[in-house]
């Protein structure tokens, strides 16, 4: 087999890993980068994403070690060493992961882990003020971040996937606009209070949706993608939103 073929493969087997980590599948995310990094063990992507599996799994360790391996084949990767701080935060080793967070930050200081897990160490290291800047930053930059959140003491994130965007489409749903607004609707109202509403690309579009017609379910809501609404859009593909 040929060294781009080899390659070819091993890319196949990393974009499975990551879409097997996105929907939270990581035992099957981790056999699929383990086979990426078996065609290329110098892979830096594939070692970044299984330290991402190995965190989602609590083998903090492990995460440790899969992001070396990335930041000795690849130093100036700046999101290897932006999860390894939070790995060795997660070990209470403050201040390796404050030097990892502050190298990451160097090489990029846009990159919202990275300013994330320097709040979660500020925090260990009784740094509160620092802590609260770092984090505010890491969601300035990235307003999913939810373990960002949740080390600024919010703790009751509740993270929806709408049938057919990471979740199983129920039999006989229909997957229209109204569809999924009332999919969204009940959701919240589950919930039992309102609440504060984020939604993102096409869960923007559904964000709009609840706010038009219950605005009590809403205590705030934000959301981007505002072009969605206008009267004159047509996606990609020529489908409008009328459906």
């Amino acid at each position: 087999m040929t060294r781009a073929r080899f390659a070819k493969l091993a890319a196949t087997w990393l974009a499975q890993a990551k879409a097997e980590n996105k929907r939270g599948d990581h035992a099957a995310a981790l056999a699929s980068v383990g086979r990426a990094l078996d065609l290329d063990p110098k892979l830096v992507e594939a070692w970044r994403v299984m330290a991402d599996v190995k965190v989602g799994q609590r083998d903090v360790p492990g995460a440790v070690a899969a992001a070396t391996n990335a930041i000795e084949l690849d130093p100036r990767d700046a999101l290897a060493l932006a999860l390894r701080s939070r790995a060795k935060g997660a070990l209470r080793d403050v201040e390796a992961a404050l030097a990892d967070a502050e190298r990451a930050l160097a090489l990029d200081d846009g990159l919202a882990p990275a300013w994330a897990a320097k709040g979660s160490a500020e925090i260990m290291n009784g740094s509160y003020d620092r802590a609260a800047a770092d984090l505010t930053r890491a969601l300035e930059l990235d307003s999913g971040l939810s373990w960002a959140l949740a080390n600024r003491g919010v703790e009751d994130i509740i993270l929806l996937s709408p049938p057919g965007f990471g979740a199983p489409v129920p039999p006989g749903f229909p997957c229209t606009r109204l569809a999924y607004r009332d999919w969204l609707i009940s959701e919240i109202e589950k919930i039992g209070h309102p609440v504060d509403l984020l939604g993102h690309d096409w869960g923007a579009g559904h964000t709009y949706a609840v706010a038009a017609v219950r605005p009590d379910l809403l205590r705030s809501w934000a959301a981007d993608c505002a072009g969605l609404v206008h009267p004159s859009y047509v996606a990609p593909g020529g489908a409008g939103l009328a459906a």
